[in-house]
């Protein structure tokens, strides 16, 4: 079993903790003058919600919130509302936490 293991690191495979692990590995993919342009940029731009991720975002305002309660709240399948949490991750809107609990990022409820 370890002789697998071995082999991934040797390929270079890194360890995924979270999503900031994914995006910090697709920034290396953008080329160097294009990444120094996009640093100067404010760190947390505006970004583009669909409704329904407005009714998350706005759910979240009260606090954090398990997965599946929030999806039974606005009657959504829990693949829907997990789809949709993913989304909001990769947007860094939202963070995920133990229990399968999601939260608002910190940055943004800081700039209201």
């Amino acid at each position: 079993m370890s002789r697998g293991c071995h082999d991934l690191i040797k390929q270079g495979v890194c360890l995924v903790d979270d999503i900031d692990d994914i995006i910090d590995e697709l920034q290396q993919l953008i080329p160097h003058d294009t990444q120094k342009r996009v640093d100067k940029l404010d760190s947390r731009p505006e970004v583009q919600l669909t409704e329904t991720e407005q009714v998350i975002v706005k759910a979240l305002w009260q606090g954090e919130r398990d997965v599946d309660g929030l999806a039974r709240e606005l009657v959504v399948s829990v693949q829907q509302m997990s789809a949709h949490i993913l989304v909001l991750e990769m947007k860094r809107v939202v963070r995920m936490l133990p229990g399968r609990k999601v939260a608002l990022v910190d940055a943004l409820r800081e700039r209201v």
